[in-house]
C-alpha cells in the first residue's frame, strides 16, 4: 500500500475558517452554494435552514453549539482506479486501537476530502455482494492523521478478462492472495450469483496470485500468479484456458485431480457430491501448462488417466479420460 501525506495549511481566526470552507468546497465535491453548510460541519454551527447537529466532517459527536478546533483536523483521501468502484459499496473508517466505527463513506465519495480528528485509524473497503447480502469487509489499512496534515491512500486494482463460455457456474468464490506470505488480501463468495465475481477489485500495491474456489473442491486452485499491482493502476489478468472432462462410460468416479506434469501436488482438485456427479464434467479455468490427470474411483483408489496433457493459452482442453 503506497501512502503519502499532503499538507493542509492552517490559518488563524475568521481567515482560517474561510480557508476551511474553501478546502471543503474544492476537495469534497461540494458546489459553491454548499460551502456554508460545509463550514458549519466543522464549527458545528447551523448552516442555512439547518439545526445544530453532531460534527459531520469528523464523525465525532459533540454538544450542539460547541466549536470544533479545526486546527486539530486532518484529511483523508482514498484513490482507487475508477473501474474498481463497481465492486464497492463504500468504506468504513475505524479507530486503530479498538476498531470503533468513526464513519462510513459511500464509494462515490472516496476521493473527496474526509476530515478527521488527529489520531490513528484504519480503513476497510466494503465489497458489494449480490442477492441482498451485506458487503464483505476488505483487510484493514492503517493510517495516521496528524494535526493540520492529511493522509492519502492510493490503491491499485486487479481487472479480469475471462474468455466467453469458459465459466460454467461452478465457482463459489475468488481469492486474491499475497504472493509472499500467501495471506489473502481479499476473499469473496458468489452467494449464488456471479455478478461481482470478475468485476475489477481494488487492492493495495503488491504481488498477488488469483485463486478460484470451486464448488465442492477441497481447496482453492491458482488461476493466475505473479500479478503485479501498482498504486493508481489497473493490472489485467487474462483467464482464457481450461479443461473439461467427458463423462466416461464407467461408473464410480468420485473425483479427479490435475497435477503439474510429473508432480505430486494437485493444481486442481474436483470432487462430486454424495447424491450426484456435480461438478465433475463442467469446465474449469486452469493456467496454461502441462498436466497429469488423476482419477479417483470407487473401490479402486486412484489411477493416472492421462499424462503430459497440454493446456494452451486461449484454449479449452476437452478430454475423454482413459480408465
Amino acid at each position: 500500500m503506497r501512502m503519502s501525506y499532503g499538507l493542509v495549511r492552517p490559518a488563524l481566526g475568521g481567515m482560517f475558517l474561510a480557508c476551511i470552507g474553501l478546502l471543503l468546497t474544492g476537495c469534497s465535491g461540494r458546489k459553491p452554494d454548499e460551502a456554508g453548510r460545509a463550514l458549519s460541519a466543522v464549527t458545528n454551527e447551523a448552516g442555512p435552514g439547518e439545526a445544530p447537529k453532531a460534527d459531520r466532517a469528523s464523525g465525532v459527536d459533540v454538544a450542539p453549539g460547541a466549536a470544533v478546533d479545526a486546527s486539530a483536523l486532518g484529511r483523508l483521501r482514498i484513490h482507487i482506479p475508477k473501474s474498481a468502484l463497481v465492486s464497492l459499496s463504500g468504506a468504513r473508517i475505524v479507530k486503530a486501537a479498538d476498531g470503533a466505527l468513526v464513519r462510513e463513506v459511500p464509494s462515490a465519495e472516496l476521493e473527496n476530502a474526509c476530515l478527521l480528528p488527529a489520531g490513528q485509524y484504519a480503513v476497510r473497503l466494503m465489497f458489494a455482494n449480490p442477492n441482498y447480502q451485506p458487503p464483505t469487509a476488505g483487510p484493514a489499512m492503517r493510517f495516521d492523521v496528524l494535526e493540520g496534515l492529511g493522509a492519502e491512500l492510493e490503491l491499485g486494482a486487479v481487472a479480469f478478462s475471462v474468455k466467453s463460455g469458459l465459466g460454467d457456474l461452478n465457482i463459489d468464490g475468488i481469492r486474491i492472495v499475497d504472493s509472499a506470505g500467501r495471506v489473502p488480501a481479499l476473499e469473496l463468495g458468489t452467494h449464488g450469483n456471479d455478478f461481482y465475481l470478475f468485476k475489477p477489485k481494488a487492492v493495495p500495491a503488491g504481488n498477488y496470485a488469483v485463486e478460484l474456489v470451486y464448488f465442492r473442491s477441497p481447496k482453492p486452485s491458482v488461476a493466475a500468479s505473479n500479478v503485479a499491482v501498482f498504486a493508481g493502476r489497473e493490472s489485467a489478468v487474462t483467464l482464457d484456458s481450461g479443461i473439461q472432462l467427458a463423462k466416461p462410460d464407467a461408473a464410480g468416479v468420485l473425483g479427479w485431480d490435475l497435477l503439474p506434469a510429473g508432480g505430486s501436488v494437485p493444481a486442481l482438485e474436483v470432487r462430486r457430491g454424495t447424491d450426484n456427479d456435480e461438478p465433475l464434467w463442467r469446465r474449469f479455468i486452469v493456467p496454461p501448462g502441462s498436466y497429469d490427470l488423476r482419477m479417483h474411483l470407487r473401490d479402486m483408489g486412484h489411477v493416472i488417466a492421462g499424462r503430459d496433457l497440454e493446456i494452451a493459452p486461449g484454449r479449452l482442453l476437452n478430454i475423454a479420460p482413459s480408465l
